[in-house]
C-alpha cells in the first residue's frame, strides 16, 4: 500500500497549500471552526478555545493539518503590545498534529496559527461530529495594557487574508487518498460562538433613594455585588462618579441628590455585562415655598390674592391680625384671598409638604397696609375783595394731600390753567373758582 504525499508551502504572510495526488476522494460537505469558552482571566490576559467539527455525518473526518488566521478587532488591543501563545496540553489532537506556532501581527491585527506535522493515514485524529467538535488548542493573548471592551461576534473572525484558515484531512472512505477541505464556498467557517468572558455578572437590585429634604442627598446603592466586578452609577442614564469595586456584599454609591439612578457592571473593567435591576429615585430636594401678591394695599381693600406653588399637599396658611381670609387658605389650596382691615405692617405666610419634605419654617410675606386719608386744599387770593377787571392770583395749598400733588384749576366748572399751585386771571362778577387736587398718597 502506498500513501499519497501532501506538501505544504508556507510563505511569510500568505499560506499557499499545494497537494499532489493521483485522484481525490469525496470531500466532506461541511465543517465548522469556532471560537468558544473565551475568558478574561485578568485585565491583561484573555483566553479562548478553537474547535473543529465535522458537520457532514456521511463522512469520517480523519484530521491531517490545520492552520488559522484570526482577525482581531483593534479596539480590544487598546493600544498595547499583544503576544500570543498556546496553552500546553490544551489540544485534543494527536501530539504531532498540534499547532506548531502562533504569533500576533500588530500591523495586521491578526493571530497566525501555523500547522503541525503530518502523520500516516490511520494515525491521525478523528474529528468529532458532536458539537462543538474536537479542540484544536486553547489560545492565550497577553497584553501590555488592559484590554479594551470586547464585543461578542465582532471581536474575532477566521479569515483567508492576510493569513489563510485551512484544513486538510483524510477521507477514510477511500483509504490512502488525501483530500483538501480548505475553507471555501461550500464549507462553513464561523466567528465566535458561545462567548463566556468569565460569565455574566449577577443582576443585583438598586437600593436607597427617597425624599431629599435637606438638599444634601440620600444614600443609593446595590443589594449585593461580586468581587472582581466594577459597578458604575448612572444618574438619568449618564455615568456619575467613579467605579465602585464589588466586595461580595451590598455596596453604596454614597449620597445622591434629585434624579433617577441605575447601575451597570463591568467584569474586570473591560466588558460591559448589563444593567442592574430596578432604579433608585431621589425626590424633593430643598423645600422653599414662594408667595406672590400685593405688598402695599389700602386699609379695607378686599380681594387681595396671594399665590404659592401648585401640586403640593398639606398647605398651612396664616394671616396676621390685621387681615381676614375670605377665600382659599385651606390645606388643599395654593391661594388665599384676604381683606386687609387694619393699617400698618401685616403678614401672610404659607408652608406645605413637597415629596414628603416640609420646610423647617414657613415662608413669611410682608404687606404694608396704608391708612385711608381725606385730601383737602385751601385757596387764597392775592387781593380780597377782588375788583372786576383787575387781575388776581389764586394760590392752592394742600392741607392733607401729600408732597407731590397734581392741580387742576376750573372756572365755573371749566378746566383752566395748568398743573401749578397758582393761577392768575381777570375775574368776572359771580365767577366760581375751584381747584381739584390729586394726591400722591396711596389711599
Amino acid at each position: 500500500m502506498k500513501t499519497n504525499k501532501i506538501t505544504i508551502l508556507l510563505l511569510a504572510l500568505t499560506s499557499i497549500l499545494l497537494f499532489t495526488s493521483a485522484s481525490w476522494a469525496q470531500v466532506p460537505a461541511s465543517y465548522q471552526c469556532s471560537i468558544r469558552n473565551d475568558s478574561l482571566t485578568s485585565s491583561t490576559v484573555y483566553e479562548f478555545d478553537i474547535y473543529l467539527q465535522n458537520t457532514d455525518l456521511s463522512n469520517v473526518f480523519e484530521f491531517d493539518l490545520f492552520q488559522a488566521g484570526i482577525l482581531v478587532n483593534p479596539s480590544i488591543v487598546n493600544g498595547g503590545t499583544v503576544t500570543a501563545s498556546i496553552i500546553a496540553g490544551s489540544s485534543q489532537l494527536v501530539a504531532a498534529q498540534q499547532p506548531a506556532s502562533i504569533t500576533f501581527s500588530a500591523a495586521q491585527n491578526c493571530i497566525k496559527i501555523g500547522p503541525g506535522g503530518v502523520v500516516p493515514h490511520g494515525s491521525a485524529t478523528i474529528i468529532s461530529t458532536t458539537a462543538p467538535g474536537t479542540k484544536i488548542a486553547r489560545v492565550r493573548l497577553t497584553n501590555s495594557v488592559s484590554f479594551g471592551i470586547f464585543a461578542p461576534n465582532f471581536s474575532f473572525n477566521f479569515t483567508a487574508t492576510p493569513y489563510n484558515t485551512a484544513v486538510i484531512a483524510y477521507d477514510q472512505t477511500s483509504p490512502f487518498l488525501g483530500v483538501n477541505i480548505t475553507n471555501s464556498a461550500d464549507h462553513t467557517v464561523s466567528t465566535m460562538t458561545n462567548p463566556i468572558l468569565n460569565a455574566p455578572v449577577t443582576a443585583f437590585s438598586m437600593t436607597g433613594g427617597g425624599a431629599d429634604c435637606s438638599g444634601t442627598g440620600v444614600a443609593v446603592g446595590l443589594s449585593g455585588s461580586e468581587t472582581g466586578v466594577l459597578y458604575q452609577l448612572l444618574k438619568n442614564s449618564v455615568p456619575v462618579g467613579s467605579y465602585v469595586a464589588g466586595t461580595g456584599s451590598a455596596i453604596s454609591f454614597g449620597l445622591q441628590t434629585v434624579g433617577t439612578y441605575t447601575a451597570t457592571a463591568y467584569r474586570k473593567a473591560t466588558y460591559l455585562t448589563g444593567i442592574m435591576t430596578g432604579s433608585a429615585v431621589v425626590t424633593g430636594s430643598g423645600v422653599l415655598p414662594t408667595l406672590i401678591g400685593l405688598t402695599s394695599v389700602c386699609a379695607g381693600t378686599a380681594g387681595n390674592v396671594y399665590t404659592t406653588e401648585t401640586g403640593m399637599s398639606n398647605y398651612t396658611w396664616s394671616v396676621s391680625a390685621g387681615g381676614s381670609i375670605t377665600a382659599g387658605g385651606t390645606s388643599t389650596s395654593n391661594t388665599v384671598t384676604i381683606t386687609w382691615n387694619t393699617a400698618g405692617a401685616q403678614t401672610v405666610s404659607v408652608n406645605y409638604t413637597n415629596a414628603a419634605c416640609t420646610a423647617a419654617s414657613p415662608t413669611v410675606y410682608n404687606v404694608t397696609v396704608n391708612p385711608n386719608i381725606a385730601v383737602s386744599v385751601a385757596i387764597a387770593a392775592s387781593s380780597n375783595p377782588v375788583c372786576s377787571g383787575s387781575s388776581v392770583t389764586l394760590t392752592a395749598t394742600p392741607t392733607n394731600g401729600g408732597t407731590l400733588p397734581a392741580y387742576q384749576w376750573k372756572v365755573n366748572g371749566v378746566n383752566a390753567g395748568t398743573n401749578s399751585s397758582t393761577y392768575s386771571y381777570i375775574p368776572l362778577n359771580n365767577d366760581a373758582i375751584t381747584c381739584v387736587l390729586t394726591s400722591n398718597i396711596a389711599c
